[in-house]
C-alpha cells in the first residue's frame, strides 16, 4: 500500500550526527535572516550565491539563468570559496602575523566550515580541497600553478567515491577551473601588455583606465576560457548551447564578490541584530539587483547541441589535456638533452634505480587504466531498456539507474539472448539480477536457456500456475521440458507474479504486474499467450509496457 500525507510533523528527535544537525540548522537560520534583511527575489538569490539554498528561486528567474548560460554563476565553485578565503587569510596575517605558518590555520578552518555550512556539495568539497592544497603551498613556500591542486582534488574526490566522476556538475566544475588555469598565462600577458603600453605612472585617470582595460580583457578570456572547456559537456549532456553566456559572464563576475562578501555579512548581522542584517542588506541588495536585471536583459538565444557525440568530446578534452601537458614535457626534453650533450655515450647507461622506476610506472599505469575501465563501465545514473532485435519473438534488456540489470524474455534461437546481452553489458559481466519469462512460447523462452546457464541469475519470475499444472504454466511439452530441466540443473527457486504485484528494483524504478489475473483465463487456445506476464515499467514520469503476446 501507498499512504499519502500532506503534512508531516516532528515529535521526537534521536541519535543522529549532531554536529551535522547543529550545521544544518546553523544554514537555516543564516537562510531566514536572508529572507528578513532583503526582498523575495534579491533573498532568494543571495540564499543560492552564499548558502546553495536553491528552492526558493522563482522558476522564472531559474529560466533566464539556463537560457543565458549564467546557470554555472549560482552553483557555489571555487570562485565563490576563493572570495571568501582572500579575506580570511588577510585577516588571520594580520591578527596572527605571517612569521609563522599557524596563521594559515585559521583560513583553513573557514573554508572548511563555510563548506560545511552550504552543504557540501560536489563542487563545494573540489573547491575546499583545492583550497586546501594552496594553503599547504604557501605552507612549505611552493604556490605556482593551480593545476597541481586541481589534480589532487579530483584524485582525493575519486578515491572517497569513484563514481563521482560520472556527475555531470562535476565534471563541468573541473573542466571550467583547468580552462581558466590553462588561460592564466594569457591574463598574465595582458597585464604585462597593458602596462608596458601606458607605463606605471600617469594621472590617476590613466591608472583607472589602465585597470579597467586589464580588467575587461582577463574578464573576457577568463568568461571565454570556462566557457570553451565546458562547451563539449554543456552541448552533449543538454543539447543546447547558449549563444551569449560569454557576454554576460564577462559582465556578472566582477560583481560577484560584492554580492558574496555583502549577502555574508547581511546572513550573519541579522543573527546578531536584525537591524543590523537589514543595514547590510542595503550594501547586497544593489549587486544582487544588478544580477536578476542582467540575466533578465540578456537574449537567451540557443543553437542545438545536437551535433555533439562522444568522439567530439572526447577529442576535445584530449586536446585540452595535450595543451596542459605538453609545455611541461618539452621543458623536460630540454633539459634531458641538455644533461645528456655533456656526458660520454659510454656514461649513459640506465642505472638499475631507473629501470625500477620505469618498471613501476609501467605496471601502476596499467592497474590503473584496468581499475577506471571497471569504473566507468559500471552504473551511469540513467535508465536504460535495451530491445533487442531476435526476429521473430521477443527479448528486452532493463538496467536501472544503479545498475540492477532484468532480461525479459529470450528470443527464438538458443543463443539469441546470450549473443544480444553483448552488446550492453561488459566482457566480464555474468550476472543477472532477475529473468523474467512471460510465457513457455519458443519465440519467448528458448534463448533463456543459455542465460540460466551462462549467468548468474539472482531471480527467475513467471506468471502464476495455471490450474491443473503442478509445477509451471501449460506449454509444449518439448519447450516446457527444457525450462523445467534448466531450472532444475541450476537449482531456481521460481517466483510466481499475477496482477497486482510491483517489484521494487530501486527506490524510483518499479515493475508492475498486469497480468495475468490470480486466477488464469481458460477455455481458449489462446490461453498461453493471455495468461502470459504483462509488465509496466515506471520511473518517474516514464513508462514502458512490455505487453508480451497477450490477445
Amino acid at each position: 500500500g501507498i499512504l499519502w500525507s500532506r503534512r508531516a510533523e516532528l515529535v521526537y528527535r534521536e541519535g543522529g550526527i549532531r554536529w551535522r544537525g547543529w550545521m544544518f540548522e546553523l544554514r537555516g537560520r543564516l537562510a531566514a535572516s536572508l529572507e528578513d534583511a532583503l526582498p523575495p527575489s534579491e533573498s532568494a538569490l543571495a540564499e543560492a550565491l552564499l548558502l546553495g539554498v536553491r528552492g526558493r528561486l522563482p522558476p522564472e528567474v531559474v529560466v533566464d539563468f539556463r537560457n543565458t548560460g549564467t546557470s554555472h554563476l549560482l552553483a557555489i565553485s571555487g570562485l565563490n570559496v576563493a572570495i571568501l578565503l582572500l579575506p580570511a587569510l588577510a585577516a588571520a596575517g594580520w591578527w596572527l602575523g605571517r612569521r609563522r605558518q599557524i596563521y594559515l590555520l585559521l583560513p583553513l578552518a573557514s573554508i572548511w566550515f563555510y563548506a560545511l555550512v552550504s552543504g557540501l556539495s560536489v563542487s563545494v568539497a573540489r573547491a575546499a580541497i583545492m583550497a586546501s592544497v594552496y594553503l599547504a603551498a604557501l605552507a612549505v613556500g611552493r604556490p605556482r600553478s593551480v593545476l597541481p591542486a586541481l589534480a589532487l582534488s579530483a584524485a582525493v574526490m575519486a578515491a572517497i567515491d569513484p563514481g563521482a566522476l560520472r556527475q555531470v556538475s562535476l565534471q563541468l566544475s573541473f573542466t571550467a577551473v583547468a580552462g581558466i588555469a590553462l588561460a592564466m598565462p594569457l591574463q598574465a600577458r595582458i597585464r604585462e601588455a597593458v602596462t608596458r603600453s601606458s607605463g606605471v605612472s600617469g594621472a590617476w585617470w590613466q591608472q583607472w583606465s589602465r585597470f579597467l582595460a586589464s580588467w575587461v580583457l582577463i574578464a573576457l578570456v577568463v568568461s571565454a576560457a570556462a566557457t570553451l572547456a565546458t562547451l563539449p559537456l554543456v552541448a552533449f549532456n543538454f543539447h543546447q548551447i547558449p549563444l551569449f553566456g560569454i557576454f554576460a559572464t564577462m559582465l556578472a563576475l566582477p560583481m560577484l564578490p560584492f554580492m558574496l562578501l555583502g549577502s555574508l555579512l547581511a546572513a550573519v548581522g541579522g543573527l546578531i541584530a536584525p537591524s543590523l542584517g537589514q543595514f547590510f542588506g542595503w550594501v547586497a541588495w544593489p549587486p544582487l539587483s544588478y544580477l536578476l536585471g542582467l540575466v533578465s536583459l540578456t537574449p537567451g538565444t540557443t543553437v542545438s547541441g545536437a551535433w555533439a557525440g562522444p568522439p567530439l568530446v572526447w577529442a576535445w578534452y584530449l586536446l585540452l589535456a595535450g595543451v596542459l601537458i605538453l609545455p611541461g614535457c618539452v621543458s623536460y626534453l630540454k633539459g634531458l638533452s641538455s644533461r645528456l650533450a655533456v656526458r660520454s655515450l659510454g656514461a649513459l647507461q640506465p642505472s638499475s634505480v631507473t629501470l625500477s622506476l620505469l618498471g613501476l610506472f609501467l605496471i601502476l599505469t596499467v592497474a590503473a587504466i584496468l581499475l577506471w575501465v571497471q569504473v566507468f563501465s559500471g552504473p551511469d545514473g540513467k535508465l536504460h531498456v535495451y530491445f533487442f532485435d531476435v526476429g521473430q519473438g521477443d527479448s528486452a534488456l532493463i538496467v536501472t539507474p544503479g545498475g540492477r540489470q532484468v532480461l525479459v524474455d529470450g528470443g527464438p534461437e538458443a543463443e539469441s539472448a546470450t549473443r544480444a546481452l553483448a552488446g550492453p553489458l561488459a566482457p566480464w559481466d555474468r550476472s543477472l539480477d532477475m529473468v523474467v519469462l512471460t510465457h513457455l512460447d519458443s519465440d519467448h523462452s528458448r534463448g533463456l536457456v543459455k542465460v540460466l546457464d551462462r549467468y548468474q541469475v539472482a531471480a527467475v519470475v513467471m506468471g502464476v500456475e495455471a490450474p491443473g499444472n503442478s509445477l509451471y504454466p501449460q506449454g509444449s511439452s518439448r519447450n516446457r521440458d527444457q525450462w523445467v530441466t534448466a531450472l532444475e540443473r541450476r537449482q531456481f527457486q521460481v517466483i510466481p507474479m499475477a496482477a497486482g504485484y510491483r517489484i521494487m528494483l530501486e527506490p524510483e524504478v518499479a515493475l508492475e504486474v498486469l497480468n495475468p489475473p490470480p486466477i488464469p483465463f481458460r477455455g481458449s487456445q489462446s490461453d498461453d499467450n493471455n495468461n502470459g506476464v504483462v509488465l509496466r515499467l515506471v520511473y518517474g514520469d516514464v513508462r514502458f509496457l512490455l505487453a508480451a503476446d497477450i490477445e
